[in-house]
């Protein structure tokens, strides 16, 4: 219980730092200086407990333009198995071990278990920019990526908050439209300062559990088929 609270102070720590009065400069960067890195990961999984915190959370804080698309395949087996298994097949050598936590930079940059996570999180502090490694093998800038249609439930997590996909939901705006909304949210540096030129439906916030915690946030608005939860 004592980490649970210390990881949620953490949080809105972190997040609160972006939180300020509307700047004249909104964006933290442009969308190809983002670093935008995948996690494969599952709540219940032991060494998944060991960096989640400090990458979702520390280095997410720590860097701005860092992007974290995070896979969960305990809790949402179902709709991410499949996912993992698609970026084990693209970005692992044949014959390596499948494990989690997986980090994911590149096909030639990857990192397995916690100990590489750890060294991954060194890596992601020595680049200024990476492109969005995707389920097939390409790795697109994010401004190129579609994520509308990413497959499976991806949670986004940058700057203190967290963009979560919920792909049964209803969506009766066009993806490209809806794409240049996420973009904005993830790479804003005040979320308070765009939502409103967003069209968006306020929504109640919800605990977002992590391996070796769980996140609590005061504010979320629902975009479509995605939830922004921010404090």
């Amino acid at each position: 219980m004592t980490r649970i609270i210390k990881l949620m102070l953490l949080f809105t720590v972190a997040a609160a730092g972006f939180l300020m009065p509307c700047p004249g400069q909104v964006a933290v960067g442009s969308l190809q200086e983002q670093i935008c890195v995948v996690l494969i990961t599952g709540i219940g999984c032991p060494a998944c407990a060991e960096v989640e915190p400090a990458l979702l959370i520390e280095l997410t804080a720590e860097i701005p333009q860092l992007v974290v698309l995070e896979y969960e395949i305990y809790k949402s087996a179902k709709s991410n198995q499949s996912v993992a298994r698609q970026y084990f097949d693209a970005y692992l050598p044949a014959g390596a071990p499948r494990t989690i936590p997986l980090l994911i930079l590149d096909k030639e940059k990857h990192f397995r278990g916690s100990w590489g996570v750890k060294k991954g999180i060194e890596a992601i502090r020595e680049i200024p920019a990476n492109k969005c490694p995707l389920p097939d093998g390409n790795v697109l800038a994010l401004e190129q990526v579609d994520l509308h249609n990413l497959p499976g439930v991806l949670k986004i997590f940058t700057k203190g908050r967290v963009i979560i996909s919920n792909p049964s939901a209803d969506d009766e705006f066009a993806a490209n439209p809806r794409n240049s909304c996420i973009r904005e949210l993830i790479r804003a540096a005040c979320v308070d300062c765009i939502i409103g030129y967003i069209e968006h439906e306020p929504a109640e916030p919800e605990v977002v559990y992590i391996s070796g915690g769980e996140l609590s946030f005061q504010r979320a608005a629902k975009i479509g088929q995605w939830k922004l939860q921010w404090n």
